[in-house]
């Protein structure tokens, strides 16, 4: 997502919609910073409750099913807060914003594509010089 706002700055958007999405990400953040004690508390409780399923005599199944199920609804959750926040911020752009949008997304994908490529061809010949 940082990589994206570069992007967002070659919309060439209006002052209005940049208020809209400086108010999403104020409001966005405010949001996070509120959640993430009580999430933080959670992964601890959690953590807890795994170690002591851990390190029981016997297994319990259904208490590792139930918990790895409130963990995983609890990310879920995450994952739809954030494609919310993604899609109020997508509605403030014009159908032809949005088309920009997706080429220089595109752009950007193919160039760090690339990098990477470049990156792990070159530690691929690090390790091929290693072994010789």
């Amino acid at each position: 997502m940082k990589g994206e706002m570069k992007i967002w700055h070659q919309l060439n958007l209006t002052d209005t919609q940049k208020s809209t999405l400086k108010d999403l990400r104020q409001n966005d953040r405010k949001e996070m910073k509120a959640t993430f004690k009580a999430g933080k508390d959670a992964f601890k409780m959690n953590h807890e409750k795994m170690q002591k399923l851990v390190m029981a005599e016997k297994f319990d199944e259904n208490s590792a099913r139930s918990l790895a199920q409130d963990m995983a609804n609890k990310r879920v959750e995450q994952q739809v807060k954030m494609v919310k926040y993604r899609h109020d911020m997508f509605s403030v752009l014009t159908p032809e914003q949005k088309q920009e949008f997706s080429k220089l997304q595109a752009t950007q994908h193919q160039q760090c594509m690339e990098k990477w490529e470049k990156m792990k061809e070159h530690h691929e010949a690090r390790v091929e010089k290693k072994a010789k």
